[in-house]
């Protein structure tokens, strides 16, 4: 990781190209490690990112590549994480932990959740040490099965 990768509050709207690139090949790499085709993130349009109610963080190399990105999304009693996405050329290279660990001090103050599959043991891997726990296993539908999803939790924070 360079020193010239910095963490930037994103607009959807302006920055909607290369959000939307960074969403299709996290998503399209993540559908790859699942076995699975149809994967529902992978139907998400240009247009759906730039009108969605989360607050988006990125993560970009010099100001001119999208290396990570987070959505974040205010519930009633909890914010949700309803998006963690990390280009494939960049993981394993701390932008996904420093991502998480700004969203998860910037909302310490309530609850935070976050859901993936089962079978993501990178994520998984990444939130149990951010200190997510599960709380929920659900099955999910998809067109050729069903999908094993967690929902973990962090708990609120005093500071």
């Amino acid at each position: 990781m360079t020193g010239l990768a910095m963490i930037v509050l994103l607009d959807p709207k302006q920055d909607a190209a290369a959000l939307h690139h960074l969403w299709q090949s996290a998503y399209r790499q993540e559908a790859d490690l699942l076995g699975v085709t149809d994967f529902p993130p992978l139907k998400v349009s240009r247009e759906e990112l730039q009108t969605s109610p989360a607050q988006w963080f990125g993560v970009w190399q010099g100001g001119a590549q999208l290396l990570a990105a987070c959505a974040v999304e205010a519930q009633n009693d909890h914010h949700l994480i309803s998006a963690m996405l990390v280009a494939p050329q960049a993981q394993r290279q701390g932008h996904g932990r420093r991502l998480l660990t700004h969203v998860c001090e910037r909302h310490h103050a309530k609850r935070l959740r976050v859901g993936t599959a089962q079978a993501n043991r990178p994520a998984l891997a990444l939130y149990a040490q951010a200190g997510f726990v599960a709380v929920k296993q659900q099955q999910l539908p998809l067109q050729q099965g069903w999908l094993d999803y967690l929902v973990l939790e962090k708990a609120a924070q005093t500071m």
